[in-house]
């Protein structure tokens, strides 16, 4: 007597599923995007100077002049982005010439970011998808005085005690040239000039900066820096330090930063 095999009939996609998670070949038309901040001088594929490398993070607020945009969907057929006055529909644009040029503490743009993608919807998933989204988000943009970088810091980089170190951020603005300049105190070298132009970038809770001895204005012993701010914390953030007291004496240090508050 021969036993009949069950047959398994193959259904194609995922016919009965009704949540999206459950349905990891296909995702429903949506429109989500990232914001994150972008300057010209960064290269995120190196590290800077032998620490960290930029880290790159969805941001409503930006005090960098040029932003990147990233859809969540990155398979749609077709992407639509309205900013301000702008239209552009690549699928990841790299846009800039939003913060304010002057450091007017009270100045700052908002601009409505508009996002419309289109695919065709797997209906046997998603019987309801129309196979457009639209989504819309506010960002602000700021002059790069008002990064949440600037302030008191301690960094601690063990448990061991004593094993800390201080700087302070400062922006100065010269009336006169008309420049805009951070003033890096502090820390665990003594400098005498500090990197300033491409060396430096101020994000809205993350920077960049130099400073150190110079010779035929650039540093030959000093000291290079990132650090991010908590986004749930503006008190309280992390980073590493790069210090260079020869070219043959380099080491560097990771910490937890602690803002010293007045």
């Amino acid at each position: 007597m021969k036993l009949a095999l069950p047959v398994v009939v193959g259904l194609g996609g995922c016919k009965w599923c009704h949540k999206e998670e459950t349905c990891p070949s296909t995702r429903m038309t949506n429109a989500n995007f990232i914001i994150e901040e972008y300057d010209n001088s960064i290269d995120p594929t190196s590290p800077y100077y032998g620490i960290k490398g930029w880290q790159f993070y969805d941001t409503d607020t930006v005090c960098l002049d040029r932003i990147r945009l990233t859809p969540m969907d990155m398979n749609a057929e077709h992407y639509q982005w309205i900013i301000g006055a702008d239209t552009f529909t690549n699928k990841q644009p790299m846009v800039y010439g939003f913060t304010p040029q002057h450091p007017n503490q009270n100045l700052s743009y908002i601009i409505p970011i508009k996002l419309t993608t289109w695919k065709t919807p797997d209906r046997s998933c998603f019987p309801n998808d129309p196979g457009k989204a639209t989504i819309t988000r506010i960002m602000t943009a700021r002059h790069w005085s008002q990064s949440k970088v600037f302030g008191k810091w301690r960094m601690v980089f063990s448990d061991q005690a004593g094993d800390t170190s201080s700087f302070e951020l400062k922006y100065s603005y010269n009336p006169d040239t008309k420049i805009g300049d951070a003033l890096y105190t502090g820390a665990l070298m003594k400098g005498d000039c500090f990197a300033r132009t491409q060396n430096n970038v101020f994000g809205i809770r993350q920077a960049y900066f130099a400073r150190g001895t110079c010779n035929a204005n650039w540093p030959i012993e000093g000291e290079y820096v990132n650090i991010v701010v908590d986004p749930n914390s503006p008190n309280q953030g992390s980073g590493q330090i790069k210090v260079e007291k020869t070219y043959n004496d380099t080491y560097i240090k990771s910490f937890k930063a602690y803002r010293i508050l007045p």
